[in-house]
């Protein structure tokens, strides 16, 4: 993402708002040295209005004499904040994503890692089409690990494997999740005698199984791996866990995993918690409805389709993210600096004006003038932080909706080859 700092006037500008103010309001004295002078020497003076009424009040043009003037030029001089230290607005700008989901703006990672994290809970012993869904989601990935890059890493994590579905057994199944194919290049023997080593029998930990996950991807470093997980599940979370944070979590953290999520013949409850949860860790959610559906999601042509798509949410949603903290960032900064300023004058008028040394009206004429440049400065930030932020928002969405355009596109064509293919075997076995 590139950064983009807009054509704003400078923060030293807020520096000459109080002498700017100044000669305003001056132009507005509406009362002389000499009725100052008498109120100042008789010692009356109105009752002080509490800081929280000041600072709600409306500003308005007070009058300001010769004497106000001078002492709250003293007063910016003595507490005027760094306001340039909040530095620039910015706005994050998303590189573009190359056909196989490269970015524009920086080189490809060297190693591709990833995780297939596989649901052998009971639910999976299920069928869809006449077949059962394990059976068929092992025969799935074996096929799709086979036409991996050459030099990626591949690693095996199954959940519910262990114990029963019984709610006596739901303690010893809920801790059964199990790397039993640590990262490494593919070698087809032991991955086929891994993936046939179980069974669908007991409940479904895909927090715990995400959770575990972060230790499987320790050694890979974001900057020169791409690290991620496919989830293949047919139900919710049963083990009381939280696969939403988990899968936040392990896309948030130190090796930063992309995790995509298969529905794999799902009601709509399931659907809904399982979008969830590829949402919450980057990726994508997918559905399959039975062997085609899951076969075609893990083609080379879907997942160069899907690659694209997820590069692109990355890094549209990476930029509105970086934007939303610059702009939030840099508001507060001024936000505080200005409030701390205002708080620092206020304090030491009140103080003047107890103790006589000022009139009242030269406490709220240097009150209103205060008040005047932190709001001066404020409302327009507010305002700009506001635009980039609706922009960036826009960009975002326009830049997703083109893209799942694309992507459907493709997948379509993906299908249509299938089909094609599929036709003409038949054709020849006739």
């Amino acid at each position: 993402m590139r950064l983009i700092s807009q054509n704003l006037p400078k923060p030293t500008a807020f520096l000459l708002f109080g002498t700017v103010l100044l000669g305003l309001l001056t132009g507005c004295n509406l009362l002389s040295d000499e009725k100052s002078s008498s109120q100042k020497s008789s010692g009356r003076r109105e009752e002080p209005e509490t800081r929280e009424e000041i600072d709600t009040n409306e500003s308005a043009d007070i009058a300001m004499n010769s004497d106000a003037q001078s002492l709250y030029a003293q007063l910016l001089q003595e507490y005027d904040e760094d306001y340039e230290s909040c530095g620039p607005s910015i706005q994050a700008q998303a590189n573009s994503c190359s056909a196989d989901g490269v970015t524009g703006g920086e080189a490809p990672r060297e190693n591709l890692n990833v995780q297939l994290m596989l649901d052998a809970s009971g639910s999976m012993a299920g069928s869809v089409g006449g077949e059962q869904k394990l059976k068929v989601a092992k025969e799935t990935l074996t096929e799709f690990v086979g036409g991996l890059p050459s030099q990626s890493r591949v690693a095996l994590r199954v959940y519910g494997h262990i114990g029963s579905n019984s709610g006596a057994d739901k303690a010893r199944s809920c801790a059964g999740t199990e790397l039993l194919y640590n990262f490494q290049s593919l070698n087809k023997e032991k991955f086929a005698s891994a993936i046939e080593s179980f069974q669908p029998t007991g409940w479904t930990p895909i927090a715990g199984s995400l959770k575990q996950a972060a230790s499987d991807f320790e050694s890979y470093d974001p900057k020169t791996n791409e690290n991620v997980v496919y989830l293949i599940s047919d139900g919710i979370e049963t083990c009381d866990g939280d696969p939403v944070t988990a899968a936040r979590a392990l896309n948030q953290s130190d090796v930063k995993t992309i995790v995509n999520v298969i529905g794999f013949d799902v009601d709509a409850k399931a659907a809904a918690q399982l979008r969830e949860v590829a949402n919450a860790g980057g990726g994508e959610y997918l559905q399959a409805a039975n062997r085609n559906d899951l076969y075609r999601i893990f083609r080379q042509t879907s997942q160069e389709a899907y690659s694209k798509y997820r590069c692109i949410s990355q890094e549209q949603y990476g930029a509105y993210r970086e934007t939303s903290q610059a702009q939030y960032g840099r508001y507060r900064c001024l936000s505080q600096k200005a409030y701390k300023e205002y708080r620092k004058i206020s304090t030491e008028v009140y103080r003047q004006s107890r103790e006589d040394e000022i009139t009242s009206e030269t406490r709220d004429a240097i009150l209103n003038a205060a008040r005047q440049k932190r709001d001066g400065i404020l409302k327009p930030a507010k305002e700009e932080r506001d635009r980039i932020l609706d922009e960036s928002k826009g960009k975002r969405d326009r830049e997703l909706d083109k893209g799942k355009e694309e992507r459907d596109r493709k997948l379509e064509g993906a299908r249509e080859e299938r089909d094609r293919k599929l036709e003409d075997q038949t054709n020849d076995n006739l």
